[in-house]
């Protein structure tokens, strides 16, 4: 009887975990949350790929409640090859993820906010926002660059180089489509980062311990241009090279206000190192990819 007892309660046990999915962290309800983000983190730096997601809701500056995912058994993952800390993507390579259920984790921890009521969301740029990478270019060609795709909300990252080995950082998602001025790239790499003004985003990201290589974008010049010259509302841009060396003048980096734009909230499609809906390929390597497209909603 003792032993039926115990193997009934290990199945038990065994049922609740399998349950439970890849979701690492449980939310509790946050009834002050304003706002809604998503953010993907995608980190070759070990020689391997991981992949995380986190929803999260805060109100402020304040991150109140998360949950994470670890998607990267969710991913179509080609074999890779590494060059150091860098994947390398070859003009062949694309990882195809399917996301978790946005709109499901923000009714866990915020069911009244506008992103868990319907599959998509109207959105003012502000609260956090933003995308980065830390990756190489593969010098001597023109190239569209793709580096991340998301297909319920037609979101396109890009790093267009020409042959002169000057890059832009090109963001397009809907109604939005925005062009960085130029950057000088390095080829041991480059850290380039677009988004909104800096209080949310330092805040949020000091309290989350995300995007740490950008180095030159979180202290002195960078760090003021983020709290004292671009405005809340508005898109902005940063680029440094390896040496962690700020390559953009802070006068030219502030992008304007581009508008509302869609999140879709239902689970999703993402590719990284293509466009499929061009076709075209990602040239150069990837250390590290971080995405976060906050939401205040109407």
């Amino acid at each position: 009887m003792n032993n039926l007892r115990r193997f009934l309660i290990v199945c038990l046990a065994l049922l609740v975990l399998g349950a439970s999915g890849p979701q690492t962290s449980i939310a509790q309800t946050s009834n002050n949350a304003t706002w809604a983000a998503w953010h993907l983190y995608a980190d070759f730096s070990q020689q391997q790929p991981e992949i995380i997601w986190t929803s999260f809701v805060g109100n402020g500056t304040t991150v109140l409640d998360s949950i994470e995912h670890d998607i990267t058994n969710w991913c179509t993952i080609p074999p890779l090859t590494f060059d150091g800390d860098y994947a390398v993507f070859d003009g062949n390579t694309r990882i195809e993820c399917q996301t978790p259920d946005f709109r499901h984790d923000v009714s866990q921890m915020a069911p009244y906010l506008v992103q868990a009521q319907g599959d998509f969301c109207e959105c003012p740029i502000g609260g956090p926002f933003w995308i980065a990478a830390d990756a190489r270019l593969e010098l001597g060609n023109n190239q569209v660059n793709p580096l991340f795709f998301k297909t319920g909300d037609g979101m396109r990252f890009a790093l267009p180089i020409n042959n002169s080995n000057h890059a832009r950082t090109h963001l397009r998602w809907r109604n939005i489509d925005v062009n960085s001025t130029g950057w000088t790239v390095d080829p041991n790499g480059n850290r380039v980062w677009i988004g909104n003004g800096g209080t949310y985003f330092q805040e949020v990201n000091d309290q989350m311990g995300w995007l740490v290589f950008m180095t030159s974008l979180l202290r002195n010049v960078g760090l003021n241009f983020l709290l004292n010259t671009l405005p809340e509302e508005n898109l902005g841009h940063w680029a440094e090279n390896s040496q962690s060396q700020r390559i953009v003048n802070p006068a030219t980096s502030d992008l304007g206000d581009p508008g509302d734009f869609t999140i879709y909230t239902r689970a999703d499609t993402i590719v990284i190192g293509q466009d499929p809906s061009t076709g075209k390929y990602f040239h150069g390597m990837v250390r590290t990819l971080s995405v976060d497209p906050g939401c205040r909603g109407y």
